[in-house]
């Protein structure tokens, strides 16, 4: 370990300008603090418990459609997938709202008639409603 921390220091790379490349920019690592600091507040909306493999097929239905009901009212402006905290998909065991940012409310906004969105889109996105997505090949 030592070997590695000596090595950063010896570093001439700027740490910060590298993280907000990794990012995409400065602005977009800044809206990720914001959405980790927000996630303290109820942090059951991003991350799985561990005992959700013990959890009967019912159970884990349950559980997901209530955390994803919390992730939607958590972040209820997260309306595509560029809003979307990607960095959290590296986060060992999420599970919770990625499908209803990426399937559910893009298929409903993009594809839906005008009557449809105004039914769906903003309950969607709030987490007044949710939503299941299946496709075929």
């Amino acid at each position: 370990m030592e070997n590695f921390i000596a090595a950063r220091e010896r570093s001439k790379i700027d740490q910060q300008s590298l993280t907000h490349m990794i990012f995409g920019s400065k602005e977009k690592y800044e809206r990720f603090l914001y959405y980790v600091e927000l996630l303290k507040t109820d942090p059951e909306a991003l991350i799985t418990p561990n005992k959700v493999n013990e959890y009967s097929k019912l159970d884990k239905i349950k559980f997901n459609i209530s955390a994803n009901v919390k992730f939607r009212k958590l972040f209820p402006k997260l309306r595509t997938l560029e809003d979307y905290p990607h960095h959290f998909f590296f986060q060992p065991g999420f599970l919770i709202g990625a499908i209803g940012v990426a399937m559910v409310i893009t298929a409903v906004d993009k594809m839906g008639t005008d009557e449809q969105i105004g039914i769906w889109y903003e309950k969607l996105c709030t987490g007044e409603y949710s939503a299941a997505y299946a496709q075929t090949e």
